[in-house]
């Protein structure tokens, strides 16, 4: 039910900030998809804020992606009887088998093939309760305005000579190489000429929702990048 919108979000990932640095605390932000992005927002926003950065297959590409049309026309003209039984036919798009799990009350789907069809419409039916089509529609217009306030920001320091905020060189991108929802490997490539000193690596294997792979090791992927000991000046925990 939250509708809050990008700038809102950033605010209040400000306002913690804030707490963190009066605290004498270091902060690193991770953020994967929309993560990614709130979390590039804030540290535009308030550079000093920030101390390191882990943005993994960032949003910032998601008006080059089939998502946004697609998604609009989902949340807008589909029946809502249908709408409760797609969710499950989609989800092998976002990511590996079973990344859901986590997020509803059922057990791995069945393999039964009598079984089947059953669970899935019940996965269906849960998932569509988590992400019905007015939240569906809130969060396709809050990336769209993210990505647009975050590509307006980038290209006003790069229009200035080019960015130099302190966290550039403590900012790792990751993409995943199955990414099928944005085009990750393409768009990290083009985030690291804007970030001077950034890193960045393709997950080889892993989808759009990469942090739910078990063949992702996201202490490994900051460690590569010396994100810890560029950010703090000790090791890695």
């Amino acid at each position: 039910d939250d509708r809050s919108s990008f700038e809102e979000v950033v605010a209040f990932t400000l306002e913690a900030l804030r707490s963190y640095r009066a605290a004498g605390q270091k902060t690193v932000l991770v953020g994967e998809s929309l993560g990614a992005l709130v979390c590039l927002g804030a540290a535009l926003a308030e550079p000093d804020l920030v101390d390191g950065l882990t943005l993994i297959n960032p949003a910032t590409s998601i008006g080059e992606s089939w998502i946004s049309p697609v998604g609009g026309l989902i949340a807008n003209a589909l029946p809502e009887s249908l709408y409760r039984s797609l969710p499950s036919l989609a989800t092998p798009i976002f990511g590996a088998m079973g990344w859901f799990e986590a997020l509803t009350e059922r057990a791995p789907l069945p393999t039964s093939a009598a079984a089947l069809p059953g669970a899935a419409l019940e996965l269906s039916r849960q998932l569509a309760e988590l992400l019905p089509p007015a939240t569906l529609k809130h969060r396709l217009s809050m990336l769209s305005d993210g990505s647009a306030r975050v590509a307006s920001r980038l290209a006003a320091a790069k229009s200035a000579g080019g960015g130099s905020w302190p966290w550039a060189r403590r900012c790792a991108l990751v993409a995943a190489s199955n990414d099928l929802v944005l085009p990750s490997a393409r768009e990290t490539l083009r985030l690291q000429a804007l970030l001077p000193g950034s890193t960045r690596s393709v997950v080889e294997g892993p989808g759009h929702v990469c942090l739910d792979d078990e063949r992702v090791n996201l202490l490994q992927l900051m460690s590569a990048a010396s994100i810890f000991e560029l950010a703090t000046g000790g090791a890695a925990p």
